[in-house]
């Protein structure tokens, strides 16, 4: 039996099977045999994002299971995960109404989809950072559960309304 030590989780040993689902990036250091210098090692900036990461990925497998998948948390909810590619709308950009309204618009002209709610679309939105940008989602209750989330896709210029990109399931690979 092969016995492993997780300090990050508690301490005690686990087996191997237990620790399967737990995987953290390494840290290595290559040691010179003779004067036993290092001679190379992981950049310790890039160690402390990677565990970082690592622990955010955690805490977002968690609160999964608590509040069900990312793509259905509210927006403060996906802005305090990951404030780096979500945000909150500020003054001078368009609210989620008004981007859902040219979005609703949008799917009716591209994909001939007059209402979202009879073709068993609900809108899943994102705030996106730089530029400010509004992206939505439309997804049936299945592309939830569906690894590649197949759905309609539409983001929009957050100040302007101009729609940046539109797209259905028949034109993306998932």
């Amino acid at each position: 039996m092969v016995l492993l030590y997780d300090a990050k989780k508690d301490d005690s040993a686990m087996d191997i099977d237990t620790y399967t689902d737990l995987v953290y990036p390494g840290f290595y250091v290559a040691v010179g045999a003779a004067g036993g210098e290092a001679l190379a090692h992981t950049d310790i900036d890039w160690y402390k994002e990677a565990v970082e990461d690592d622990e955010r990925l955690d805490r977002l497998q968690a609160l999964e299971k608590e509040r069900g998948p990312f793509f259905t948390w509210t927006l403060e909810q996906k802005a305090e995960l990951y404030p780096e590619y979500n945000t909150l709308p500020g003054e001078g950009h368009l609210t989620r109404e008004e981007a859902l309204a040219i979005a609703v618009k949008n799917m009716a002209e591209q994909h001939g989809i007059e209402d979202i709610a009879a073709a068993g679309l609900t809108p899943y939105f994102f705030f996106l950072p730089d530029p400010p940008r509004w992206q939505i989602h439309m997804l049936t209750e299945a592309a939830l559960t569906d690894s590649n989330l197949s759905g309609y896709y539409i983001e929009l210029d957050a100040t302007t309304g101009e729609i940046l990109f539109s797209y259905s399931p028949d034109e993306t690979n998932g």
